[in-house]
């Protein structure tokens, strides 16, 4: 089957499971959001896994095989540098409203006790192992579907930079709904967060390609 018509199907399934998501993550009771953004993570990989049954009754070359070790040595501790260096600046200078204290006191209650007393390093290593494992089981499945199955298929029908645009863009669009109605943006502005949601996605997906 010619992978146009694996695109195809693939958002067709796509959309058949998110439309009850959403609309039970809109209007069901706050009891029910987890286990809907669970659900709606993994709908880009439960499309992709089911295309591929589908068209290819086999579930080869969905990207996910492990590569070199030192790669995911790098992809492993880069995100945690990067991110030290960004909320290094704004404790440093004060711009933003997150303080080391704010930061404890919220991985405290994630991780430890709501009452407090551990320090920045612990949380640090909790939100590296715990925090990072919780993380990979709902990313998962977005990362089968937008960067395993549809990079691919997109590959065969398209070029380089216009299958990182498409790709990025649709992955974007679909988390829109997530930072203006169900708190996807940590309190920040949608007029900030969703351009910059949108750069990044794009981005990820254009060095996945590459």
């Amino acid at each position: 089957m010619s992978s146009k018509k694996k695109i195809s199907i693939f958002f067709f399934i796509f959309i058949l499971l998110n439309i009850p998501i959403y609309y039970l993550m809109l209007t069901g009771p706050s009891s029910m959001r987890l286990p809907l953004i669970i659900c709606i993570m993994w709908s880009p990989g439960i499309s992709a896994i089911l295309t591929k049954l589908i068209c290819d009754h086999n579930l080869r070359n969905l990207g996910w095989g492990w590569g070199k070790w030192r790669y995911q040595i790098l992809s492993y501790f880069l995100p945690v540098l990067l991110c030290l260096m960004v909320y290094s600046v704004v404790w440093i200078s004060g711009l933003g409203d997150l303080s080391i204290s704010q930061f404890e006191k919220i991985g405290n209650k994630k991780f430890f006790s709501p009452t407090g007393g551990v320090s920045l390093v612990p949380i640090l290593l909790m939100s590296m192992s715990l925090g990072f494992l919780k993380a990979f089981t709902t990313a998962f499945g977005e990362e089968i579907g937008w960067r395993g199955f549809l990079v691919k298929e997109f590959s065969n029908v398209t070029s380089y930079t216009n299958a990182s645009w498409i790709i990025g863009l649709v992955w974007a669009v679909w988390h829109i709904p997530g930072i203006l109605f169900v708190g996807y943006n940590a309190g920040t502005s949608p007029y900030f967060a969703i351009p910059c949601f949108t750069v990044m996605i794009v981005m990820k997906t254009s060095f996945t390609m590459k």
